[in-house]
């Protein structure tokens, strides 16, 4: 019984780091195309100031 119980925590701790890992994953994916949009719209309202 203590042995499964030891297992389980093991899991839900390895879990909680995949976890924690993907959602990192996803702000860090998440700020980078967020940056390259307003990278480019930044781009873009400079080409309209300089076409006028």
């Amino acid at each position: 019984m203590k042995r499964i119980k030891l297992c389980i925590n093991f899991f839900w701790i390895k879990y909680d780091s995949i976890l924690f890992f993907f959602f990192f994953l996803l702000l860090f994916i998440y700020i980078s195309i967020y940056k390259h949009i307003l990278i480019n719209f930044k781009k873009k309202s400079i080409k309209k100031k300089y076409k006028k």
